[in-house]
């Protein structure tokens, strides 16, 4: 079994892993996880710190790094990028015309309900970050962002400017 602190870590470990894989839909495979752990961070002053909160918390310099880089990565190749699971085919090696047209209906249902495409990430990040000022105080969030690197602390401001 892992502890907290390891199930955080592995949450780090399949995200850079993902980001050295070639595969086209690596980039929500990273934003999921990115989702998750934005989700563990704390929402509400009057709820004390989870265990893998606090985990999440000792992490935050890499875990806004790995925001940067999805962040730069939606920029530079748009939201195009992002596609639904789907089973695979390679549509370069053959073409199916039969129930292409079903196929695009349940393709596009299922894109609606996939969580991770039809979230926005930069809207999800702004809201955990104000969430977040609330259940530190004002005091500790400037701690907190204290240790983040400078270098990706302006590259966010300049992606939110």
């Amino acid at each position: 079994f892992f502890c907290r602190f390891e199930k955080i870590e592995l949450f780090f470990r399949l995200f850079n892993h993902e980001r050295n894989n070639g595969t086209p839909d690596k980039l929500l495979r990273q934003k999921l996880w990115l989702l998750s752990l934005l989700s563990l961070l704390p929402e509400s002053p009057s709820v004390s710190l989870s265990p893998l909160s606090t985990c999440t918390l000792n992490s935050f310099d890499q875990m806004m790094s790995l925001c940067l880089n999805i962040f730069k990565c939606n920029l530079d190749n748009g939201s195009a990028t992002l596609a639904p699971f789907s089973v695979d085919y390679d549509s370069e090696e053959e073409t199916v015309v039969t129930g292409s047209e079903e196929y695009n209906v349940l393709l596009q249902r299922a894109m609606l309900q996939d969580i991770a495409f039809g979230t926005d990430l930069v809207e999800c990040f702004k809201l955990k970050m104000s969430k977040l000022t609330l259940a530190l105080g004002n005091e500790a969030h400037k701690q907190l962002w204290a240790l983040v690197e400078p270098v990706t602390l302006r590259q966010l401001e300049d992606i939110f400017k």
